[in-house]
């Protein structure tokens, strides 16, 4: 039956998938479970106490699920060998890895992360992302798909297939909000020549949209959605009024004062030093930015 394993799914619902592409269910959580365990760290073997200890599991109860593994997979599927035990099935994170590695070997560049990316069907480690022993794992596959695609993404507008890499972007960004990547592919993707200008779409997990609607709004969304007022803060004071009267902000305004070197000024320099006197009897020189 091994020879029939292409390999053991990870990248999703814990699964074991033939050369044909069929995946086969496995029946119990105990048997995912230690499948999923052996995944982590394979090829190597691990100590039976260790298993027993990751699957709250008696060492008699653990030679059952082997028992069972090996009777609907193949009696090589999970090796044992001087009070240890190794999967001797591919993991398919494994070859999510090799595949990213030898992104920048070929000429198809594209191809080769569609390939990495189409062995996803889930989280992963699904139902077992949470536990001790898979949590670190299953971020650092979570952090090298979300890179892979904002690869693609770069792959797809340098060779102009602008719709393609929209809606990768756009799906990717819904899902992961914080990451500052994808909206460096937007900038990208607007700045090639003979791109057309494509608004970002309104979203709330995605931000607000700049005024002239070519892209997302670098303005937070609490100065947008409470007058400028940071969260803590008190009514609708901004953060420079809050710092006091001589502050200049950089876009303060000062009604009834001089300007001569105010910011309000369009002849004022930002890089002229300040001299410490007031330009005027109400409106303070900006400080020089170091």
């Amino acid at each position: 039956m091994l020879g029939d394993i292409a390999f053991v799914r990870v990248l999703g619902p814990i699964q074991v998938v033939t050369i044909s592409g069929l995946a086969l269910d496995l029946p119990s959580a105990s048997q995912r479970g230690l499948l999923a365990r052996l995944a982590v760290d394979a090829p190597r073997a691990l100590r039976v106490d260790l298993l027993c200890d990751a699957l709250a599991v008696s060492l008699g109860a653990l030679r059952t699920i082997v028992s069972r593994l090996r009777k609907g997979f193949g009696d090589t599927i999970v090796v044992a060998s001087q009070g240890r035990y190794r999967l001797a099935a591919p993991v398919d994170a494994a070859l999510f890895i090799t595949s990213l590695s030898q992104v920048g070997a070929g000429d198809d560049r594209i191809g080769t992360l569609e390939r990495a990316l189409a062995l996803w069907r889930g989280p992963a480690f699904d139902e077992f992302a949470a536990e001790d022993w898979a949590e670190p794992e299953a971020a650092r596959l979570a952090e090298l798909h979300a890179s892979a695609i904002e690869d693609h993404a770069v792959e797809l507008i340098v060779a102009r297939r602008w719709a393609e890499a929209i809606a990768e972007l756009k799906a990717h960004v819904s899902v992961h909000p914080l990451r500052d990547r994808p909206w460096d592919c937007w900038s990208r993707r607007s700045a090639a020549p003979g791109a057309r200008p494509t608004p970002w779409p309104r979203s709330g997990s995605i931000g607000p949209t700049s005024p002239s609607g070519s892209g997302p709004n670098p303005q937070p969304r609490w100065a947008a959605s409470s007058g400028g007022s940071r969260p803590g803060g008190t009514g609708s004071r901004s953060r420079a009024s809050r710092r006091g009267p001589n502050h200049h902000g950089p876009r303060a305004h000062h009604p009834g004062a001089g300007t001569a070197g105010c910011r309000c000024n369009p002849s004022w320099r930002g890089d002229r030093p300040w001299s410490g006197e007031p330009a005027s009897s109400s409106c303070w020189p900006q400080r020089r930015l170091r």
